[in-house]
This record gives C-alpha cells, sequence and structure tokens, in this order.
C-alpha cells in the first residue's frame, strides 16, 4: 500500500524526489512500528502513539508534522481506494509549530516611529 501511496504522490500529485524521499523514510518508520503492518487493523490510538514516539525521539516539530501528514495522507488513500474502511487518521492533527516572536525594530525604525508621533510633551 505504501508503494502504491508514493506512485500516486510521484504520478499524480507530482511530488519532488526529495519529497517523496521524505515521506517514504516517514512511512517506512510507521509501518515498521505496526504490529502486522495491516492498515486495517490500525486505530486512531496506533496514529497517535506514533506521533507521540516522534517526539520522544526528538524529532523536530517540522519533521513530525511533515511524518504525521504523511502518514494521514496514506491512511487517507487507503480509504479511497476500498483497502480500509475508515480512515483513523483523520482525527489526528500534526504539532502546532511554534509561535516565534515578531521581529525587533532597529534604532533607526524607533526613532522614526517617534518622529512621526511628534512631541507628546509640545502640544
Amino acid at each position: 500500500m505504501v508503494r502504491a501511496y508514493l506512485d500516486h504522490l510521484g504520478v499524480e500529485r507530482g511530488l519532488s524526489r526529495n519529497t517523496l524521499a521524505a515521506y517514504r523514510r516517514d512511512l517506512q518508520r510507521y509501518v515498521d512500528g505496526l504490529p502486522g503492518a495491516d492498515l486495517a487493523a490500525v486505530t486512531e490510538a496506533d496514529v497517535t502513539a506514533h506521533l507521540a514516539a516522534l517526539r520522544e525521539e526528538g524529532l523536530a516539530g517540522s519533521s513530525a508534522a511533515r511524518a504525521v501528514s504523511a502518514v494521514r495522507g496514506l491512511h487517507r488513500f487507503a480509504l479511497r481506494e476500498g483497502v480500509v474502511a475508515v480512515d483513523v487518521a483523520a482525527e489526528v492533527r500534526p504539532p502546532a509549530p511554534p509561535q516565534r516572536l515578531p521581529k525587533a525594530l532597529d534604532v533607526d525604525q524607533v526613532e522614526r516611529l517617534l518622529a512621526a508621533a511628534g512631541d507628546p510633551g509640545g502640544a
């Protein structure tokens, strides 16, 4: 099933070689962790446990998100192909990317901002 899904991504969706290679690694790691490697026997708890294991391994949030996207895509593909009756990964969400702080203004920008605001004591 993984091979068929990767073929679908490469041919029909036109994903790059690098993206396909990353998905192949992500999906191989996933399938290797499944008991019996039968998608029809996988539960939502199995998918969630896989995500937790990725985070415990220290995988970066962006890499874990890509891995979960690959797994979700595989299950969605398996449902469309009639291999499974339910998409157990549909409700599993990838980790949210960390919130980044806004970029700080440099001194010149602060001075221009203050000049534009005018002198509050001179009015």
